[in-house]
């Protein structure tokens, strides 16, 4: 498959002409057209038919799968993985039903848990997202409902804690400013802006992505902020745009063409009747992997995941749905490896269930799992690398 930029000769990348002419009609993803905005830079400006998908298994393009059990007890109960972070031989696993940051080594061993609940400095009412400093010598988390961040060392000591006053559903790190993302969240502070910038010390200097309605709540299906080796991607909920934010300013990465199913612009920024399945629009979960990016987006009334690879290359590119368990995917281990997880009681519960047989014939490294997990284990993680 390959993608259709424009109607000009380059088949893969859009001159910045094109990126300034594309930036105009998106009304309801653009920036705030005020001077608290970003320049809009260079850049080149991929577009996608999530829909044109090849018909490759993607357990054709996995290799190198390994699976990790961690030990449960007591301490370090998981219920659910939102992300994992990697460093040194260390995974932070972030669990937002049990509102833990936990951490376990290569081998799956527990080692520590990361702060606790409470209002004191280093506790915190919830977690809504995790992330390495610049130079990763730190871990921050984000506390929404604490109105905070808040800084411990690799090893889960407490370092400070940062207020921000503001609610956010995740957060990136570019330089030494922190851009978190309301999503619609509308507080005093951020107002009607999708995008907050702020210093190290939490103070705001700009708002970004302007939009006319919002609630006191976060979209928690939509939208996201995530790192990328270039600074930060962004897109707003229930827009079809990806945005490159880089030191010097903001273009138009990925632009998504989800054709008769597409949000219309008129309630694109306004929550009615946006819940109904008619519609098409990216979820919350994006990565950038090598030559190829991982998606989530919701197909009418199918949440799809997507492994779109060869980007850039000038060649014919891969357009390939993902299938379980490889659709859980939380994390990079580094900038080879992936990491999805698998609950051992779905492996037991529907062990004769349709999905759970292909994916022992597609994946059968992990057959041997049936045998060594009981109901009651913690997940299990996956790493793999896409060939």
């Amino acid at each position: 498959m390959q993608y259709q930029l424009s109607d000009t000769p380059t088949k893969f990348f859009s001159t910045f002409l094109f990126s300034l002419i594309l930036i105009a009609p998106l009304l309801s993803c653009n920036v705030a057209d005020s001077d608290k905005s970003l320049p809009t830079v260079n850049g080149n400006t991929v577009h996608i038919n999530p829909r044109a998908s090849d018909k490759t298994e993607f357990s054709k393009v996995v290799t190198n799968i390994k699976y990790i059990q961690l030990e449960t007890n007591s301490n370090c109960l998981v219920s659910n993985i939102d992300k994992v972070l990697y460093k040194k031989g260390l995974y932070y696993i972030w669990d937002s039903r049990f509102n833990t940051l936990t951490i376990f080594n290569d081998k799956g061993r527990y080692i520590s848990n990361i702060g606790a609940i409470g209002r004191a400095p280093g506790e915190f009412l919830s977690i809504h997202d995790v992330e390495f400093s610049k130079d990763s010598s730190s871990i921050y988390l984000l506390s929404s409902d604490s109105e905070k961040l808040i800084e411990y060392n690799l090893e889960g000591k407490y370092i400070s804690d940062i207020k921000t006053n503001l609610r956010a559903s995740n957060f990136g790190i570019l330089n030494n400013d922190f851009y978190f993302f309301t999503n619609k969240n509308v507080t005093s502070n951020s107002e009607n802006y999708n995008l907050i910038r702020t210093n190290a010390q939490g103070t705001i200097d700009k708002k970004l992505f302007k939009f006319s309605n919002g609630d006191d709540f976060s979209i928690g299906f939509s939208g996201f902020i995530v790192q990328n080796k270039y600074g930060l991607l962004y897109n707003s909920s229930f827009c079809d745009t990806v945005f490159q934010i880089t030191e010097k300013g903001l273009y138009p990465k990925y632009v998504f063409d989800f054709g008769n199913t597409r949000i219309p612009k008129e309630i694109q920024f306004s929550n009615k009747d946006i819940w109904k399945t008619k519609y098409s629009y990216l979820g919350k979960d994006f990565l950038e992997y090598r030559s190829g990016i991982i998606f989530k987006y919701r197909d009418q009334d199918t949440l799809k995941t997507m492994f779109i690879g060869k980007l850039h290359l000038g060649e014919k590119t891969q357009n390939i749905e993902i299938e379980f368990p490889m659709v859980n995917l939380v994390g990079m281990k580094d900038s080879n490896q992936l990491i999805s997880y698998i609950q051992p009681n779905t492996l037991i519960v529907q062990k004769d269930k349709k999905f759970i047989v292909e994916m022992y014939q597609s994946y059968p490294v992990l057959k041997q799992l049936y045998d060594v997990v009981n109901i009651s284990d913690n997940p299990i993680l996956i790493t793999y690398t896409l060939k």
